[in-house]
């Protein structure tokens, strides 16, 4: 960045922010300098509550100050060290409290901010991308050195993913199976088809529900957590400690928990289609009049084992997906906790939005397969 170009500085000490802006906050004409100076504030928390040092400035204009009397909740902070030409703008600003009139809109805002998501989510698919890529190479040095593979952090995922999920799980699909084929037995017992349920139920929980589910539940309980968990070690400098003794944050972090949730995945795809195919059953047998031993008698018979497999690798590849992109938000966090926050919420969403994606598109192929 060049020495003109507006920049931040922030010291943190004993709770206490510091907050020193530098270069040339001249910014009437210059958007993409405003630009700069909006993000390099935000990651600022609690601004008006912050140390103000504004005289390493090498200027400051009236859209710079404004941009700084906004970000204050237009009142003055805590404490502002500033000369005298800069407080002139602060008192001019203050004396017209309440009649400052944000920046009026443009009919083509809302097609520059679609274009600036579209950017940035290209940007991240790029970076995980290349992440993705350097955990292969990881891993493929892991299995030649397998000394250097943190076996404690991958037998740690595989626990904490695995077998502390493993009573949720289970409850969740087995009242899910319960409703299926309540739902699905009230529509198909008008035909007279009872024993249809044992097709339908045990397709929909091997192919879609069972991996569908578990994906869910572990984005939202192990993923998050595991960026918390990198993105934590920002703020405590343990990531910086990792690169100053020459240790690979991939291989020490993302490698094992990537993993860990490969291996732990498909075990509760199969834990999540043996309950809710047992919910679906006990359904079945109290509303349809199927037993439970015609229920185990038919479903060979009805469908096949390609199904159950299917469900398997979704669960190898959502395993994949989860631990990639948690790893990728906690490594690319700020040291803050605004920063912390926003990076847990994007791991969830994006897990989310891909796993569906990785579903809608592994159904289309297998559809043009004939598999399904």
């Amino acid at each position: 960045m060049a020495s003109q170009d507006p920049s931040v500085q922030i010291d943190r000490d004993h709770g206490r922010t510091r907050v020193r802006p530098e270069g040339r906050w001249t910014l009437i004409a210059d958007p993409d300098g405003r630009q700069r100076a909006s993000e390099a504030l935000a990651e600022i928390e609690q601004p008006s509550q912050a140390e103000w040092d504004l005289r390493g400035m090498e200027a400051l204009d009236s859209a710079g100050a404004l941009l700084l009397w906004r970000l204050w909740g237009k009142e003055y902070p805590a404490e502002l060290q500033c000369h005298e030409q800069q407080r002139g703008y602060f008192e001019r600003l203050a004396g017209l409290a309440g009649r400052i009139p944000e920046p009026p809109g443009r009919w083509w805002h809302p097609l520059v901010r679609i274009g600036e998501g579209l950017y940035h989510a290209l940007q991240a698919g790029g970076q995980m991308l290349l992440l993705l890529g350097q955990i292969l190479v990881s891993t493929g040095y892991a299995l030649r050195n397998p000394r250097f593979l943190p076996w404690t952090e991958l037998s740690a995922t595989i626990y904490k993913a695995g077998l502390r999920s493993v009573v949720l799980l289970g409850v969740i699909n087995f009242l899910i199976g319960m409703v299926m084929a309540y739902q699905m037995g009230l529509e198909i017992a008008k035909y007279g088809a009872n024993t249809a349920i044992i097709g339908v139920l045990s397709i929909a929980m091997l192919r879609e529900l069972g991996p569908w589910i578990t994906a869910i539940i572990l984005a939202g309980r192990t993923g998050s957590a595991i960026t918390a968990e990198i993105g934590s070690m920002h703020l405590t400098g343990e990531l910086s400690a990792l690169r100053t003794f020459g240790v690979s944050p991939v291989l020490r972090l993302a490698l094992p928990r990537v993993l860990g949730l490969a291996i732990a995945m498909p075990l509760l795809v199969v834990w999540a289609d043996f309950t809710g195919m047992v919910g679906g059953m006990v359904v079945a047998d109290a509303s349809l009049g199927i037993s439970p031993s015609l229920f185990l008698e038919r479903l060979p018979h009805d469908v096949e084992l390609v199904n159950f497999w299917i469900g398997v690798a979704k669960g190898v590849i959502n395993g994949v997906i989860i631990g990639l992109v948690a790893s990728y938000y906690g490594l690319y966090a700020q040291p803050s906790t605004e920063s912390l926050r926003r990076q847990t919420t994007a791991s969830v969403v994006t897990t989310l939005s891909l796993v569906l994606v990785l579903d809608a598109g592994v159904g289309a192929l297998l559809a043009g397969a004939g598999l399904i």
